[in-house]
């Protein structure tokens, strides 16, 4: 605006030098200006580029939503994502860049803009296979196995987040649908088990427990180890009364996850709700252990001093616990019992 004024004046001066003089300044000014917005919008084709730009754009981003401006976060990751020439065909790279995007446009409230950044994530990877089979890739095997499962994560990471939006918007049928593709795409055993637990206890969240059981039970049956595939399990088992077989789930989820407090105090809670508080201590102490301070073993073991030193009991002649599970009834002998 100094430029310009200073142009003006010389005009109604008629200083012939210090038109032309300002005059120059002022192009050479717009000339550098529109290269550097020429250099920072200059499209990117190559993925060594992408790798390296993306990086300092998730950087940038990080720092923002740091702040809570996730609104900002994404605009950062869109600006980048328009100038990626090959982002449809860009496969896991270009995948990762999308659900990241669509993450922070879902925190940020815009989830119209989030459900078309993770079709368009899901879209990247699609692309990229098929130009990958025209092409006949040599790539060696463990490179092959590498992109697979990145890329199965990426996959899974879209389609789950399109089924909490789904399920987020009211629409039960659009989340399982999303989860049921996901089933059905998945070809490495660990994202198959991941993609029906995420069915599992999706039913199980909805009170349908025997669908939730047979999707966990599929689940654990194909990748034994998934994460929290058994301790969920379990959970369905005990709310369907199945309480001998919630007990063995509870075992081998112990085994997987034996840092998981968690578990100890739901087993304590099957035992207490069928009478065998000493077993149900036990279990509490154990999960206490591990957390100190673990607010529902906390609560369920003060809850059985109450009842021992005189509290209410139920119709059935159970503890009120305050935040139970669902309530189970029917007799059983315990297999295991346990020592500290």
């Amino acid at each position: 605006m100094e430029i310009e004024s200073f142009l003006f004046r010389g005009c109604r001066q008629r200083d012939v030098k210090t038109v032309v003089i300002v005059a120059v300044v002022l192009l050479f000014a717009r000339q550098l200006e529109t290269k550097k917005t020429k250099k920072s919008w200059s499209p990117v084709t190559d993925q060594d580029e992408f790798v390296q730009k993306q990086s300092q754009v998730f950087k940038e981003a990080s720092e923002l939503s740091k702040l809570g401006d996730f609104i900002a976060a994404a605009k950062v990751i869109e600006d980048f994502s328009k100038r990626v020439s090959f982002l449809e065909k860009s496969g896991a790279l270009g995948s990762n860049l999308l659900n990241t995007l669509g993450e922070y446009q879902r925190q940020g409230q815009n989830t119209a803009a989030a459900e078309s950044s993770f079709e368009k994530a899901i879209g990247a990877l699609k692309g990229y296979r098929a130009e990958a089979e025209e092409e006949n890739s040599s790539a060696s095997d463990q490179h092959e196995r590498t992109r697979l499962y990145v890329e199965a994560s990426e996959l899974h990471r879209a389609r789950t987040n399109l089924a909490k939006l789904r399920e987020d918007a009211g629409d039960s049928n659009g989340a399982v649908a999303q989860l049921k593709s996901l089933l059905k795409e998945a070809s490495i055993p660990e994202f198959r088990a991941m993609a029906a637990k995420e069915l599992g206890v999706f039913h199980m969240r909805h009170d349908e427990l025997e669908l939730g059981k047979a999707y966990l039970e599929f689940a654990v049956e194909v990748h034994p180890a998934i994460p929290k595939g058994y301790s969920n399990l379990a959970l369905v088992l005990h709310k369907l009364g199945e309480l001998d077989e919630a007990e063995d789930a509870f075992m081998r989820a112990m085994k997987l996850e034996p840092d998981n407090p968690n578990i100890h105090s739901n087993l304590g809670t099957l035992y207490a709700q069928n009478g065998e508080f000493e077993d149900a201590k036990k279990q509490f102490r154990l999960a206490l252990e591990k957390q100190p301070g673990h607010p529902d073993a906390l609560e369920k073991m003060r809850q059985i001093r109450e009842m021992e030193e005189g509290g209410e009991l139920d119709a059935d002649g159970m503890p009120k616990f305050r935040n139970p599970m669902k309530k189970v009834g029917g007799e059983r002998k315990p297999k295991i019992k346990f020592e500290l």
